[in-house]
């Protein structure tokens, strides 16, 4: 299988050593280049440099110690899509954004038509619809719950 994890760049290194005890090996990366509602690069406050992006850290689980992958290889379709995007920053309803935090915030859709070209066998189908496993193979936690956010073929799971 695969993780596809959002992450800060302060805990980038923190969660791939976490993924990598959990027996995932990292592939790659996508960044979201987030741009505020008049066109302009967000700059938010960071210890370095200013903030300007969030990263999408995509691991693979490895099975045995040749370093072999779940689910054999993959197609090579997901190299159809670029590695990062240029997306606007959405507005949130004040009430969720005091817990919530940057990380719920709303990411751009072609990041799910990303991980879905990346792996057409987990997407809907109509095959799963007929056996009710609809919804079983792509997962988001602390999804949003806007029902306009809502992906076909996704178990999506929200904090309350």
């Amino acid at each position: 299988g695969f993780l596809f994890i959002w992450a800060e760049k302060e805990l980038l290194a923190q969660v791939v050593r976490v993924a990598m005890r959990w027996g995932f090996k990292y592939v790659e990366n996508f960044c979201w280049i987030k741009k505020t509602p008049d066109n302009r690069i967000v700059k938010q406050s960071s210890a370095h440099f200013a903030r300007s992006k969030a990263t999408l850290l995509i691991f693979r689980k490895v099975i045995d110690s040749m370093r072999a992958y779940e689910g054999g290889e993959i197609d090579l379709r997901h190299q159809r899509n670029p590695d990062c995007v240029f997306d606007f920053i959405k507005p949130r309803q004040e009430a969720c954004s005091r817990w919530l935090g940057d990380l719920t915030e709303e990411k751009p859709q072609f990041t799910y038509v990303m991980m879905e070209t990346m792996l057409p066998g987990a997407c809907y189908n109509e095959q799963d619809e007929a056996a009710g496993t609809a919804g079983t193979r792509l997962l988001e936690l602390w999804a949003r719950k806007e029902p306009r956010l809502r992906r076909r073929g996704w178990t999506m799971v929200s904090q309350e």
